[in-house]
């Protein structure tokens, strides 16, 4: 429940419980906003050196690929409802989405981000990071 913040939103992706239009877009809102401040803390985590850069990016690669089934669920009516042709859309999606995280991890690596200022570089890895989950809702 850490990133839905309600049983709702579990019970809406799982057992297709009925909500109106408006409650989907709140519970998408809500899962999305949780989950951008676990990213956030992560970002936090990798330049305050206590998080190896190939644990992030396997992290954020779990984060979304859930990101992009959970909105897609909402999107189709619940889990049950996620077709093989569906899913299969998901899995391109997401091979794109990974190459595009891989580059963005290499950067990081090689200090693209790590500029004299570094709140400077931890925002704009936070803004890099968050416009990824960005691209799950357009």
């Amino acid at each position: 429940i850490s990133y839905f913040g309600t049983e709702e939103c579990l019970d809406y992706l799982c057992y297709k419980v009925i909500v109106n239009p408006r409650k989907i877009i709140e519970i998408r809102d809500l899962y999305l906003k949780n989950v951008k401040s676990s990213i956030d803390e992560s970002v936090d985590k990798l330049f305050d050196e206590n998080l190896f850069i190939q644990e992030w990016q396997l992290d954020f690669q779990e984060a979304l690929k859930d990101n992009y089934i959970v909105c897609f669920a909402l999107a189709n009516g619940g889990i049950k409802n996620l077709t093989d042709s569906i899913l299969q859309e998901i899995g391109d999606i997401l091979k794109n989405e990974y190459q595009l995280l891989y580059d963005f991890a290499v950067e990081l690596a090689e200090g693209k981000y790590h500029h004299n200022d570094i709140t400077w570089g931890k925002e704009h890895a936070k803004l890099r990071a968050r416009a990824f989950l960005d691209s799950v809702i357009s």
